[in-house]
């Protein structure tokens, strides 16, 4: 992390808006009510919606340094900045490897087969048709594709594109909510209520743990981008809105499916593969449901770019200081000039993601069959997705309390920088280390439970 290398992609061209619609983009609203209610469904029964408040509580709590970073130094290499500044290169690298890791299993194989999973589970759900396995992968290819190719656009153009998506997203919930909780008699609050947790707050815990922090682990993908925009003013809040508005939204359209369902069927939305399906298809129809799967799909799309963008902005920069060998760190550190975009960082980003995807969406296949493996593709990568996050995110929350001092000149012993900087890096290393242990323990039985009951 080079002192004078902070301003190679600067144009100032992205503000508070286009960074917070960037990071609602990749936590993706519609995503909580299409993808991510069964799993919170599954350990929290009627208290779903309970789910992504606690989650986002935690996120905001842990995430203060990181908050605090945005503050002081905009870097393209985003989370692995801090981790050199508090603890040195050698551990900032690793922290910079284990952040490419994260996003090639999140914008390679989790968003690339997202799409085909929620279109072909619908297609079966509404017409009894299963579709053949070499179109799915015919979609994730495309999916990459696309990706690497919006990656390229010049910036703003993109971002333009995202707000758009974004809107649609949050006005699709909105309206499916209102439209879905409009036929329900009486409405209850009780899906705020650990009460209505089968399993009471261990099994709450569980969820906000398994899908809980799924739900937030690309909050921070905005910070990458940060060397494009006015970011020391501006990251910090858009990263807080994105956080605030995606969990008020998803908490809405969760609460939505949970009341339509009722608790005599709740069982129903845990067991579906595609559980927006499940509880709107009796108000919206075919037409709807087919709105809401086509706008899903374009939410995926644009995560898949934004991540995708996000990891190239880091080989950029990580070859810009020379990490890679020479070869590597010639493609990586080339850049667009006429577009202002890292157009090597993207390519190697796009080479990871394709071979990566298809090695193991094939060997999941082989593994778990045809229809299985359909499910785990998605799930089974989120979840190492979300161990990955855990690693890339700790060890930069703990480097604040030495990169304070050391590298911003601050103390540490007023009580908001002992709060931002020693506090929340310390709780959320004890909350993130008990959640790999307890989720990751008990993984596999709730994954071949769901896998089996959607069959």
């Amino acid at each position: 992390m080079e002192d004078n290398n902070f301003s190679s992609l600067k144009d100032k061209k992205l503000g508070l808006v286009m960074y917070s619609f960037l990071s609602m983009a990749i936590i993706a609203p519609l995503a909580m009510i299409v993808g991510n209610a069964s799993g919170s469904v599954t350990y929290a029964g009627m208290a779903a919606p309970l789910i992504p408040i606690v989650g986002a509580i935690f996120i905001l709590f842990a995430s203060l340094p990181i908050f605090e970073y945005t503050r002081f130094i905009p870097f393209a290499g985003g989370y692995y900045g801090l981790a050199e500044l508090g603890f040195g290169k050698a551990v900032g690298k690793w922290v910079a490897l284990g952040y490419i890791g994260s996003e090639v299993f999140a914008s390679g194989i989790l968003q690339a087969s997202f799409i085909p999973f929620v279109v072909f589970t619908t297609v079966q759900l509404l017409y009894g048709v299963l579709l053949p396995q070499w179109l799915f992968f015919v979609i994730m290819i495309l999916v990459l594709v696309w990706g690497y190719l919006s990656t390229l656009r010049n910036v703003r153009m993109t971002f333009q594109f995202i707000v758009g998506i974004v809107i649609t997203e949050i006005l699709l919930v909105v309206i499916f909510s209102i439209a879905g909780l409009s036929t329900v008699h009486t409405l209850s609050l009780a899906p705020f209520s650990i009460s209505s947790s089968p399993t009471g707050f261990s099994g709450l815990f569980l969820g906000v743990i398994l899908t809980g922090f799924l739900f937030y682990g690309g909050y921070g993908t905005s910070i990458p981008y940060s060397e494009e925009g006015n970011s020391q003013k501006t990251m910090w809040k858009a990263l807080l809105i994105g956080i605030l508005v995606t969990a008020i939204i998803g908490v809405l359209g969760m609460y939505a499916e949970v009341e339509i369902i009722g608790a005599s069927k709740i069982g129903t939305i845990a067991s579906s593969v595609n559980p927006a399906v499940t509880a709107f298809y009796p108000i919206v129809g075919q037409v709807g449901i087919w709105v809401l799967i086509v706008d899903y799909v374009l939410a995926i799309m644009i995560v898949a770019t934004g991540m995708l963008g996000a990891g190239a902005r880091v080989i950029y920069a990580m070859s810009r200081d020379n990490f890679f060998p020479k070869k590597i760190n010639e493609i990586g550190s080339r850049l667009d000039t006429k577009r202002n975009v890292p157009s090597g960082g993207a390519l190697i980003m796009f080479v990871l993601n394709l071979i990566t995807s298809l090695i193991i969406s094939s060997l999941i296949f082989y593994e778990y069959g045809y229809y299985n493996g359909m499910f785990y593709i998605p799930f089974l990568t989120g979840s190492i997705f979300v161990a990955m996050w855990y690693f890339h995110h700790i060890v930069p929350d703990l480097a604040m309390m030495r990169a304070l001092p050391k590298k911003f000149k601050r103390k540490l012993t007023t009580p908001r920088n002992l709060f931002v900087s020693v506090i929340s890096p310390l709780g959320g290393a004890a909350i993130f280390t008990y959640a790999f242990i307890e989720g990751y323990s008990t993984l596999v039985e709730p994954s071949h439970t769901y896998s089996r009951n959607a069959c």
